[in-house]
């Protein structure tokens, strides 16, 4: 696939993203491809100026903004997956628009379920409007993954009790 370089949504005319996830400057009449660096999470991210404030911004995003039309509102609502998990491959063909739900989902094994030290059990939690519900504690491990797919089976019952969907998905246990 050839390389094909759009205009960074905001920054038009000063910075350019490729299909590629290479990333070119226009500033200061001098064209030049920018050398992103890791974020420390294993990403790779680049410093934008724009009336003199400069922004970081993870080169994924990037991409994604000028190629599949995301557009990051904050919420964390849509984001952006590696669909190889490799977080340094930032070619378009390997990025998707996913919920965030999805996306942690499809990168953690033991989505809903945590080792409680202080219980000593497993944790079974699922998270609702930013909000982590805590279903049960559990000895063993595959039990705790059982009740968060429960849970997330019966998430539409939820109505905002805690107390009430966490009796109500043990009931689906009887």
């Amino acid at each position: 696939m050839k390389e094909i370089w759009k205009d960074v949504p905001g920054y038009e005319g000063s910075y350019q993203v490729s299909n590629w996830g290479n990333l070119k400057s226009f500033k200061f009449a001098k064209e030049r491809i920018l050398k992103p660096c890791d974020n420390g999470s294993g990403y790779l991210m680049v410093s934008l100026l724009q009336d003199n404030k400069q922004k970081n911004y993870m080169i994924h995003q990037l991409v994604a903004m000028a190629f599949l039309g995301h557009q990051p509102d904050g919420t964390m609502n849509v984001v952006v997956n590696h669909i190889d998990n490799n977080k340094l491959n930032n070619h378009v063909d390997n990025l998707e628009l996913v919920s965030n739900r999805y996306n942690s989902s499809c990168h953690k094994s033991d989505v809903g379920a945590c080792w409680d030290k202080k219980a000593n059990k497993y944790r079974s939690y699922i998270s609702i409007n930013y909000k982590d519900i805590t279903i049960g504690r559990y000895t063993d491990k595959q039990d705790a993954l059982d009740a968060y797919q429960k849970a997330l089976a019966n998430i539409h019952l939820y109505d905002g009790d805690n107390k009430a969907f966490r009796a109500l998905i043990h009931q689906l246990d009887v």
